[in-house]
């Protein structure tokens, strides 16, 4: 189901969505979901507070998302944050849209969550999986051959503007990159999604992303600029929205 946001006091945005280069003529559509359900947020004790897998519950949302609101996008490239939480979501979409083993998971670290103490509850930066670690968890479902163009943020980074105007540019980037693919599937964190929609609707405040909750977003070329087409799971305040 769509939702769409109640009017309410607006906050300007920190980025925006400038015209994409005239030079690439198609662009595909994206869809930006935030990832399944934390195990610590269901009280679950993990080892690693910064990077917790998803919850067996969280599996069976990340596939009911998928089949139930995606099957029509035509998906055909899923990339992920490289946080545990993101890789397994984006495994579970993967196998339930039928992509199959030979379309595997590409990793972009511009799509990692907010990059400092505050978010990831620890005072030093976090290490995150090995490869060999990723692969024990998620066998041979990342394409280890597109390693991700960009490395990790600085460390302590600030949420607004700098973390937003980094995820922005990078789905930006991805689009660019990926601009033969026909429907791209972007797995990273609920800062991500709002920093993506504020940037679509300037003016446009969003206060809540559920677990999995999705902005689907096309390319409008009589306007030259991307459009937010649906959402789904987001709570955000607007005048006309």
């Amino acid at each position: 189901d769509e939702e769409r946001g109640e009017d309410g006091e607006t906050e300007e945005t920190l980025v925006e969505v400038e015209e994409s280069p005239a030079s690439l003529e198609h662009f595909p559509v994206i869809v930006v979901v935030r990832h399944s359900e934390r195990a610590d947020d269901i009280g679950q004790e993990v080892e690693r507070v910064w990077d917790p897998p998803i919850t067996a519950e969280g599996v069976q949302l990340a596939v009911r998302t998928a089949t139930e609101h995606l099957t029509s996008v035509s998906i055909t490239k899923v990339v992920a944050s490289p946080f545990l939480r993101c890789l397994e979501t984006a495994s579970a979409m993967h196998d339930a849209l039928g992509l199959g083993s030979e379309n595997k998971i590409q990793v972009h670290n511009g799509l990692c969550e907010v990059y400092n103490a505050r978010k990831m509850s620890t005072s030093d930066p976090p290490q995150l999986l090995t490869k060999e670690e990723v692969e024990d968890l998620l066998p041979g479902k990342i394409d280890w051959q597109v390693p991700s163009p960009v490395g990790l943020p600085p460390w302590g980074e600030n949420e607004h503007p700098h973390a937003y105007t980094r995820m922005v540019y990078t789905i930006l980037r991805i689009a660019e990159t990926l601009r033969d693919e026909p429907a791209l599937l972007l797995v990273t964190h609920g800062d991500a999604l709002a920093a993506w929609f504020q940037a679509l609707r300037p003016g446009t405040m969003v206060f809540e992303t559920n677990y999995c909750s999705f902005i689907k977003s096309l390319w409008d070329e009589d306007q030259g600029r991307w459009i937010a087409d649906c959402t789904h799971g987001l709570q955000f305040m607007s005048d006309d929205f």
